[in-house]
């Protein structure tokens, strides 16, 4: 039994020389950590990348930098994106970038040479974050391209985080996905791992939040808001983020665009409260429409696979010059609109439920 124990030993302590030796003469090379279902991959490799890019598609612009990677067979669909650390960097790229550089006749064609020359030499001011849809998620209604390809209900999207001084890519965090990789923001990284960021750059605090739950899922639904709106009635600046109350707390869905821009001939209060029933929530919000103030009321459903659905959408209406005249309520539900979930909700479309 001793020499059994005595050659165990001398099998562990030869194995940590080898992992050892292989290590050192490896440290300039990039790593895969904790990688689960994506092996093996850098996803700086240059077979991987084609351009930087800003603009997403034709109807959608970026807020950062990113390269993304489609192969509906091997690797499934990535983004690397590259997410400021400071504030003034981030403000850079979410208010002046795109006004400084766009022209509409050589834009496309010179927006990875920008982009490149930006972020030449200066990654240590970036977080760089891979968002990964595994193969066995994407559909697609004819061939394996950006514009056909979408994914399947209850796709987990897998994170990773590139630690620029060891260089390796590190797996950081599985979640619940609803968009494809190009179209993920700022605020989405921020929120989910704010260490990572400067303080000064986390502009949010909870401003309101509630608990809904049916008998598979329990959820808590938080409204973000930035600090400066705080001492202002008017809070028009928000992210709703849902966290998995059964699973630590995780972040499974955010949203940035729900609440109603208001402009400054609006006196409206913008955000009110969120309000919770069972297995619904309710944002209740206050805007203008021409010379009417409007009651909104966004309600969301969660359904049997712990999805959430927009389940209500209504409007209560006040005429500013004259708040007794009856002015008949407006309500849209799932039956009009169909299934459409959290994160694909926007302005735009709760203006079109209702015209």
């Amino acid at each position: 039994m001793e020499m059994l124990l005595n050659k165990v030993k001398i099998y562990i302590g030869l194995l940590l020389l080898i992992i050892q030796s292989c290590h050192s003469n490896s440290q300039e090379k990039i790593k895969i950590t904790n990688t689960s279902s994506i092996e093996n991959i850098d996803f700086f490799n240059k077979k991987y990348f084609d351009k930087y890019q800003f603009i997403i598609d034709e109807s959608n612009i970026s807020d950062h930098p990113f390269y993304n990677y489609l192969d509906c067979s091997k690797e499934g669909y990535f983004a690397v994106h590259f997410i400021p650390k400071e504030r003034e960097l981030q403000s850079f790229w979410k208010n002046e970038y795109f006004n400084k550089y766009y022209n509409e006749n050589d834009y496309l064609d010179n927006e990875n040479k920008i982009i490149s020359k930006i972020l030449e030499n200066n990654l240590k001011s970036y977080n760089i974050f891979c968002y990964v849809i595994p193969k066995n998620y994407l559909q697609s209604n004819g061939d394996c391209n950006l514009e056909s390809v979408f994914i399947k209900p209850n796709t987990i999207a897998n994170i990773f985080y590139f630690n620029q001084k060891a260089k390796e890519w590190i797996k950081v965090k599985d979640t619940k996905a609803n968009l494809l990789p190009p179209y993920i923001n700022m605020e989405f990284f921020i929120s989910i791992f704010p260490k990572k960021f400067n303080p000064d750059s986390i502009k949010q605090q909870i401003l309101d939040s509630v608990q809904i739950s049916n008998t598979n899922y329990t959820y808590k639904v938080l409204a973000l808001g930035n600090k400066k709106y705080t001492n202002n009635s008017q809070v028009d600046s928000l992210t709703f983020v849902i966290l998995d109350e059964k699973d630590n707390l995780n972040q499974i869905y955010f949203n940035k665009d729900i609440i109603f821009s208001i402009n400054n001939n609006c006196p409206a209060d913008g955000f009110q409260r969120l309000v919770a029933n069972k297995d619904f929530f309710t944002i209740e919000q206050v805007y203008c429409k021409d010379f009417l103030f409007v009651q909104s009321y966004t309600t969301f459903k969660i359904d049997n696979t712990g999805n959430i659905i927009l389940s209500k959408y209504g409007e209560n209406y006040t005429d500013r010059g004259n708040p007794d005249k009856d002015i008949p309520s407006k309500i849209k539900t799932y039956k009009d609109f169909g299934k459409v979930y959290f994160s694909e909700v926007n302005q735009e479309l709760l203006h079109s439920l209702i015209k």
